[in-house]
């Protein structure tokens, strides 16, 4: 259903749009993250509060 705003109802195709800001920050803090020890990524765990246990991939996720 097309009432003239440019939206139609249907099928959901893959996103053609660039992604936005926040996105691409979110792609760099992780990258900067895993560029980080285990024990920088501990360290920083607990000065947010956060679980200090886990991969290296799941402190940097905890963080992001």
């Amino acid at each position: 259903m097309d009432r003239g705003l440019g939206v139609t109802l249907g099928k959901v195709s893959k996103r053609t749009v660039p992604e936005t800001k926040a996105e691409s920050t979110s792609k760099a803090a992780e990258s900067w993250f895993i560029n980080c020890s285990g024990t920088q990524l501990k360290a920083l765990c607990k000065a947010a509060g956060l679980k200090i246990s886990g991969t290296k991939m799941v402190l940097a996720g905890r963080l992001c």
